[in-house]
């Protein structure tokens, strides 16, 4: 006789709302940290369902299960972190299983099952979520759409990054556990609330510091995992304190619970304060340091197993946040990719296994960065990443403080078409060649005004937004006060840019042609005004015939934008007139800003090219005054039609479909169906009977492709 043995359900925990991170904790074998098998020879996957929606999600072993408080090494709990994107109900079921490498092998069937977790499945209710603004739990996950901008899965909105990249050993902080103590951040200890979370009374200058970040507008802090090994090595997520001989392998075996539990404190507070989380996995000088401790840097593409166990724990504890960027190697140094130790530069290919491995760990599907070589905008694997790779390598980050910043933006804008992959491109580590200074007031002062030189040519030539450091990386930096005005210029340009049609602009730097300038774009050159025009037919998304692209009597209104205050202003012409319908649209001088003489409106320097003193709109009447996200339809097709107040709409197969209605100025109106669907056509009621009389638009998105009908409703 046999009978079956059922595992024992988890405890869930969390607010189980939509967007939250939901915490199922078990119970399994007892383990220690310090075991060089624990982590490589145990492995915890746990699948999520909701209808036909499902997520398997990577697990880790959390010692006591409050080792962030406690500090324990060892323990019975091992917890995997879920953010559902549906509401409802949702069933999960466990696997366990055990065996030699099983935690970096990707076969379902790999190892032994151990029954003291595996089969365990339980049920929870999720409901909407109840947060606001800044908090990103509000916005939904953050996704590469195949966009130059990544967009909020709840809202839709754009993200345009505005942050701060300093220090950047920012984790070397005395609060976390096995920690050298570079920093304490005690200046902002009065900058954390009662309402923030604590582990055991510690971390509250950390916690405060993000919380003055957020207050002045930045959206994104970039942290380093694990830094270089060696004397200067303070940031890493194992349990040896570095004074070990890092050159083997054995080290990389064995996390640290404690500290990586406080880290996740952290990380939870950045997704309220509405502070992406750009993680760094490694810099130049440990960026081949797994391959280097385990011996196989003679291999012909080495991918360390140490590496990808690093990858999966990183990937188990945080991905569960909305706003977050895999970055894969900080900078590149092509120059050192025949090196023999740690500091040995990654090939083309090695990047794009790695992306690939992290993209079958993670199931939120968080965009995969890399890191360019200093100051050289092309990475060596462009050329090929759409074409060979599945596209698993989303966007770059450029590593770059010069000036001349607008090249590298429209130059990756421009590639990527060859590819047929629009690449996100941040620009991060920008210091804009900021000297030192020991007064802080002069130090922001100029920090602020060499940061909005590259700022604004970056965003203006299509870059999808940059991280600041202050003076050598900001390694002393304890009070980032120091800075204040220059995160002030940050957010300023964030914010404009967050308000501009992000859909309908691209950048206008020279390769385009006279006629297609005449489209929405952006302009940067070094003899003019940066100008963003809108434009009233959007041709370029038509696809009209070229006598539908002005009238005669189109007018446009021309005002003046302030970097440096974030105000507008009117200049020495309010409009103009597109009054022979023959002549090249808009060729009438936009005049000047007010006060202002027309050969001053570029201050230059002999190292910086000019800076930004005025950015002149120019907006179609037809769009009023405001900078919005107009919904404009670029798909027209049988897999989308209205008959009255139904919505039909075909899915070739099953896929994820959501269809919104939002107003003419992009404004979200209502989800009208947000799940999956299987193939075939499905109908699905807009129910205008709430709606004020008006034009809607009905967009519906399946993966990266868009459809769009109107809606009138008439009372």
């Amino acid at each position: 006789m046999s009978s079956a043995y059922s595992a024992p359900a988890g405890i869930v925990t969390g607010e189980l709302k939509k967007w939250h991170t939901i915490v199922v904790t078990f119970d399994g074998p007892t383990v220690s940290e310090s075991d060089t098998t624990t982590f490589l020879n145990n492995r915890l996957n746990v699948t999520f369902t909701n209808g036909s929606e499902s997520f398997m999600v990577p697990g880790y072993f959390a010692a006591d299960g409050n080792a962030a408080i406690s500090g324990a090494t060892s323990g019975t709990k091992w917890r995997v972190h879920f953010c559902p994107d549906l509401t409802g109900t949702w069933t999960y079921t466990a696997s366990f299983r055990t065996g030699a490498n099983v935690a970096v092998n990707p076969s379902s069937t790999a190892g032994t099952a151990d029954t003291t977790i595996d089969g365990a499945t339980g049920t929870f209710s999720v409901t909407a979520s109840d947060k606001v603004t800044p908090d990103f739990r509000a916005k939904g996950m953050l996704r590469y759409v195949n966009m130059h901008y990544l967009q909020f899965a709840q809202t839709g909105d754009f993200y345009i990054k505005g942050g701060c990249n300093s220090p950047d050993n920012i984790f070397a902080y005395a609060d976390f556990d096995n920690t050298p103590a570079s920093h304490a951040f005690a200046a902002h200890v009065a900058d954390w609330t009662a309402q923030d979370s604590t582990w055991g009374g510690k971390g509250k200058g950390l916690l405060g510091a993000l919380n003055y970040l957020s207050s002045k507008g930045l959206n994104s802090q970039c942290v380093r995992v694990f830094n270089r090994p060696g004397p200067t090595q303070d940031v890493y997520p194992y349990m040896d304190s570095g004074s070990a001989p890092w050159t083997s392998a054995t080290p990389l075996k064995t996390f640290d619970c404690s500290k990586l539990d406080q880290w996740e404190i952290v990380f939870e507070q950045m997704t309220k304060r509405g502070l992406l989380i750009n993680l760094c996995l490694s810099q130049p000088g440990n960026v081949s340091y797994f391959e280097y401790a385990e011996g196989i840097l003679a291999d012909t593409t080495p991918f360390a197993v140490t590496r990808k166990l690093f990858y999966r724990e990183m990937v188990a504890r945080f991905s569960g946040h909305c706003a977050l960027t895999w970055n894969i190697m900080e900078a590149a140094d092509n120059d050192n990719l025949e090196a023999t130790d740690q500091t040995r530069s990654l090939t083309g290919q090695q990047m794009i296994n790695f992306a690939a491995y992290i993209h079958l760990l993670d199931p939120y599907g968080h965009i995969v960065l890399c890191g360019t070589e200093m100051n050289e905008p092309e990475p060596m694997y462009i050329p090929t990443v759409a074409a060979d790779t599945n596209e698993f390598v989303g966007g770059v980050d450029i590593i770059n403080d010069m000036h001349e910043a607008y090249e590298y933006p429209s130059f990756y804008w421009f590639q990527s078409q060859t590819v047929k992959k629009p690449y996100i491109c941040f620009q991060d580590q920008v210091s804009g060649g900021v000297p030192y200074f020991s007064d802080t007031a002069i130090a922001d002062s100029v920090a602020a005004q060499f940061g909005i030189d590259p700022l604004w040519p970056h965003l203006l030539s299509g870059g999808s937004g940059m991280e600041f450091n202050t003076q050598n990386q900001g390694r002393q930096l304890e009070n980032f006060r120091d800075y204040d005005e220059l995160w002030t210029q940050v957010a300023i340009a964030q914010k404009f840019m967050s308000g501009l049609p992000l859909k309908l602009l691209f950048p206008g730097d020279g390769q385009l042609t006279a006629d297609e300038m005449r489209f929405p774009y952006m302009q940067v050159g070094k003899d003019s005004l940066f100008v963003v025009k809108i434009n009233s037919n959007f041709v370029k998304y038509f696809n009209m015939s070229d006598t539908s692209r002005y009238k005669a009597g189109d007018k446009f209104t021309i005002y003046w934008f302030i970097p440096k205050t974030g105000a507008y202003a009117k200049g020495t012409v309010d409009t103009i007139e597109v009054s022979d319908i023959a002549q090249e649209a808009l060729s009438t001088s936009y005049g000047v800003p007010p006060g202002v003489a027309a050969d001053t409106l570029w201050t230059r320097g002999s190292n910086y090219p000019y800076t930004v003193q005025w950015i002149c709109i120019v907006r179609n009447v037809n769009y009023g005054t405001a900078a919005t996200n107009l919904v404009i339809p670029t798909r027209k097709s049988s897999m989308l039609r209205l008959a009255g107040s139904r919505v039909y709409f075909t899915a070739a197969a099953q896929d994820r479909i959501t269809i919104m209605l939002t107003s003419l100025n992009g404004a979200r109106v209502k989800t009208i169906f947000s799940g999956i669907a299987g193939a075939g056509t499905h109908v699905v009621s807009l129910q205008p009977a709430d709606l004020a009389t008006g034009v809607y638009f009905v967009t519906m998105r399946q993966g990266s492709m868009q459809y769009v009908e109107r809606f009138v409703k008439i009372k």
